[in-house]
């Protein structure tokens, strides 16, 4: 996961730059600022998704799930934090590469986190699935975490750009 998030920091810095030189640095501040309160907000259902993946391993170990609201929260907020940087990439990078659809988006974090996460939580299995479902439940699992986040992120990051715009358009007419 590491090289993930290192390859994620090179690829967010490459766009941070273009963007510099294409709308200022005042500019990128208030777009990275918005995408990470997006991101952050966006998160809440990352880490709601994760804490039901979360009671997935004991349901499908048969033994008694243990969920406590301390625990529920401490989950809910280290992803809406690892929200933050998803959505700073997102804003920088990959919003333009995929066209504005938070959907893609989703799928694409869910493809490139499967394994990673995916892993630590077979690793808790009492049993040995068969590869076919094993590979379904985990996909779907991570699924349900990172779709909802990208589609709310993108929902929230283009009503920044659309207030942004019209903000800048109604500015421009008082200066005329």
């Amino acid at each position: 996961m590491i090289y993930l998030v290192s390859l994620a920091s090179i690829v967010a810095a490459t766009g941070a730059y273009r963007r510099i030189r294409s709308q200022g640095v005042l500019q990128l501040m208030f777009d990275v600022f918005a995408a990470a309160i997006s991101g952050w907000l966006a998160g809440l259902l990352s880490g709601i998704g994760a804490r039901i993946g979360m009671w997935a391993v004991p349901f499908f170990n048969g033994t008694e799930s243990h969920f406590s609201f301390d625990g529920s929260i401490r989950v809910v907020l280290t992803f809406s934090l690892f929200g933050i940087g998803l959505g700073v990439l997102y804003e920088l990078v990959l919003r333009k590469l995929f066209r504005n659809r938070g959907l893609l988006f989703g799928l694409a974090i869910s493809v490139l986190t499967v394994y990673p996460l995916g892993r630590q939580g077979v690793e808790l299995l009492n049993f040995s699935p068969s590869l076919l479902p094993l590979a379904f439940f985990t996909f779907f699992f991570i699924a349900v975490m990172f779709v909802p986040y990208a589609v709310v992120l993108e929902s929230i990051v283009g009503r920044w750009h659309r207030f942004h715009d019209v903000s800048h358009e109604r500015l421009a007419l008082q200066i005329k």
